[in-house]
């Protein structure tokens, strides 16, 4: 009897019509015992290989769909066999060899029916439009396939917009090209007035019949951005010297349909000098304003970073901000670090003192530079000079060193000095060093390391002995001794 299930799992997954077939490219290869092939829905499986008395070599395929078992079909070699139009197997050569290792191998090759392959393009005439200006949308469909595209139906549809366009073309037949001028009407619209930037998407959707009724479908996006009212943007020049100020330019321009009150806010950022108060501007529909500050860089170097501007505005009772872009800048010039050490803190009175001044160029420009040291009081300068003169490349440094004599007791203040240098425009730019000191202590106040100091410490750090009872004969004993010793020591030192 025949199973049901297998009945109706053929009706599922074939179509009710017979009728002649284009089939697709075929796919396939060597199957062994137990591997499969799979096309779209179905899997072929080589479920066993055995030898027919004089007809050769065979193989028993297995068809499934969706899992669920087809058909089973005993094949030589280059015979064929369609399964409802919709699955064509056909079976190559067959080499049957050691069945218990599992050696035999066929020649299995599949095809599903063609189908048609609609490739959809949808595009619009520009990256941005701003609110007011027309949107032109260009749809074009081309079927790759090898049958025919039939009942073509597009819809092109936004939500953001509001926009749904239906278009119908019977067939687009393989290899046809289906574009503007052919019949495809062009698509316009108006861009609508937004408070704030935003970017809209468009769906293209189309849908069609292959030869067996089978429905496909295809789609395609297109996206660009309609401006918001308002346009600022922050101008300044792309190279500096460090020293120089330089404007900065805030533009803003009121590209929508209605008067707008702005509050305009900006700052170079903490890498600059540069003061901006908030202002306050009127600009109508289809006016630009621009507000100018003057800004310099603190330090040489490039890829500066400026902070954007910010402007915000009222729309229909609420408020929105745009930023302008971040300018990028680089600034060109000398810049001077300087460290200076003393060493030792503490030396007494005659010692020498070392002193040590770096002094590193960390622009990205040579630098002419000078200082000059006073000699501080309370000291002598033994060696280094108190004036100097040199030239510093970008990233070197040079070291100073200096050897102070001490000639009294106290502090020996070393003053605050400023390293001067200069560009080749002849800018003039300091770095100044904070004064730094270091302590004298007088010789004579030192601690006294003679024999006869270190025995009164040894005296009078000695622990005392165990006191004796007043008035007893012991007490007396041991106060002599101590009498003599005592004098041994003194007169013993001195005759």
């Amino acid at each position: 009897m025949l199973d049901a299930r297998l009945v109706l799992v053929g009706l599922l997954c074939a179509p009710l019509l017979v009728h002649a077939v284009t089939w697709g490219d075929e796919a396939g290869g060597d199957l062994g015992w137990g591997e499969f092939l799979e096309m779209d829905n179905y899997t072929i499986e080589a479920a066993d290989f055995f030898a027919k008395e004089g007809k050769g070599s065979h193989i028993l395929l297995n068809v499934y769909c969706h899992g669920d078992l087809l058909t089973s079909r005993v094949m030589g070699p280059g015979e064929v066999f369609v399964l409802d139009d919709s699955l064509h197997v056909r079976v190559g050569r067959i080499k049957v060899e050691d069945l218990i290792q599992n050696q035999s191998r066929a020649q299995v090759w599949v095809r599903s029916p063609a189908f048609p392959d609609l490739s959809l393009i949808l595009t619009s005439d520009k990256d941005s439009y701003r609110g007011g200006e027309k949107v032109r949308l260009y749809l074009k469909a081309e079927n790759f396939g090898q049958v025919d595209a039939e009942d073509l139906h597009v819809s092109i549809t936004s939500e953001d917009l509001g926009l749904r366009e239906n278009l119908n073309k019977g067939i687009l037949s393989s290899a046809e090209t289906w574009k503007e001028g052919e019949r495809l009407p062009e698509i316009d619209l108006t861009a609508p007035y937004l408070p704030q930037p935003r970017e809209m998407d468009i769906l293209a959707t189309a849908t069609f019949r292959g030869q067996d009724d089978r429905m496909f479908i295809s789609q395609a996006h297109a996206s660009f951005r309609i401006d918001g009212p308002l346009l600022l943007h922050k101008r300044v020049d792309e190279a500096q010297r460090f020293g120089e100020m330089y404007y900065v330019s805030n533009v803003l321009r009121n590209i929508g349909n209605r008067t707008l009150l702005v509050r305009l806010e900006d700052s170079a950022g903490i890498g600059f000098e540069g003061s901006f108060q908030p202002k306050d501007l009127e600009i109508r529909a289809g006016e630009s304003q621009s507000v100018s500050y003057q800004m310099r860089a603190r330090r040489p170097g490039e890829g500066q970073v400026i902070l954007p501007a910010k402007a915000s505005f009222i729309w229909n009772g609420e408020r929105y901000q745009v930023s302008s872009e971040s300018p990028i800048v680089s600034v060109y010039g000398p810049f001077l670090e300087v460290t200076r050490q003393i060493r030792p803190n503490s030396v007494e009175a005659g010692q020498l003192l070392e002193v040590s001044m770096g002094v590193k160029n960390t622009g990205n420009r040579f630098a002419g530079a000078s200082f000059h040291m006073d000699t501080p009081d309370g000291a002598d300068m033994v060696s280094g000079r108190a004036e100097e003169r040199f030239r510093l490349a970008p990233g070197e440094t040079k070291t100073f060193n200096y050897s102070l004599r001490s000639t009294r007791p106290g502090k020996i203040v070393l003053s605050p000095i400023s390293v001067r240098f200069r560009d080749v425009y002849g800018h003039e730019f300091q770095t100044d060093v904070p004064s730094t000191s270091a302590t004298v202590i007088d010789k004579a106040a030192a601690p006294n390391s003679s024999h006869s100091a270190g025995l009164a410490a040894e005296v009078e750090s000695a622990p005392a002995a165990e006191p004796a009872s007043v008035g007893s004969p012991l007490t007396s004993i041991l106060y002599a001794f101590m009498l003599v010793s005592v004098g041994y020591i003194v007169f013993g030192r001195f005759c």
